[in-house]
């Protein structure tokens, strides 16, 4: 990357990051805060199953038809269960180790998938990029102010690909088929990857073993 380059990437990541966390400290002072509320209700849900409490709804959970405008914990059992570990963290504190989390993953994988596909290309360079343009990927940006449970999935998936790239080790395609299988039990639409891991096993080794991981680990 030549000096002018950079110097463009780190004013758009500057500015980009300026942007999304003036907008972010802004949602943050509505009322309520419009800020990471979906982390706050698996948070709360997390909470709810560490003090032994359900984290449904016990109208919803009873057959009454939930109010479509109103939020409501839905995730399978699971996710509350590995949130009542942290359940003692403030919001504010997990918020910030959430978003950090999730960029961090994603800025990684990018690395290691250029180090894979491109080799002349610095995975440490490519990792930067990807953290300076997150603010402009806006469903990506938008889960982080939200705190969705979707933002940890680039870092998932892209593990996946990982896993299935030519020369991928054994390793490598263990945890591809666990990330995919994690991601699949979080949110259950990710299980289609399964089919696409299924079809490409036919005559691929590393698809095959991200494959068998994945179902072993599901």
């Amino acid at each position: 990357m030549t000096p002018r380059t950079a110097g463009i990437v780190a004013l758009v990541g500057a500015v980009g990051w300026i942007g999304l966390i003036s907008l972010g400290a802004r949602m943050f002072q509505t009322q309520p805060p419009t800020a990471a509320f979906d982390l706050e209700l698996l948070l709360r849900a997390g909470r709810d199953v560490a003090e032994g409490r359900s984290p449904y709804d016990p109208a919803i959970v009873a057959g009454t038809a939930p109010v479509a405008e109103r939020l409501f914990y839905s995730y399978p059992p699971v996710v509350a269960q590995v949130l009542s570990l942290v359940a003692g963290i403030p919001s504010a504190a997990m918020f910030v180790i959430w978003v950090a989390a999730a960029v961090a993953g994603w800025a990684a994988v990018a690395g290691a998938l250029a180090k894979r596909v491109a080799p002349a290309l610095s995975g440490i360079t490519v990792a930067l990029v990807a953290v300076a343009v997150t603010p402009l990927v806006f469903p990506f940006a938008i889960g982080l102010l939200f705190g969705n449970l979707d933002v940890f999935f680039p870092a998932l998936h892209g593990l996946l690909l990982l896993s299935v790239l030519p020369r991928a080790s054994v390793g490598q395609a263990a945890v591809g088929g666990v990330s995919t299988a994690v991601a699949s039990i979080a949110k259950l639409h990710p299980a289609s990857l399964g089919l696409w891991l299924l079809v490409r096993s036919a005559g691929d080794r590393p698809a095959r073993r991200a494959l068998t991981a994945a179902i072993v680990a599901g």
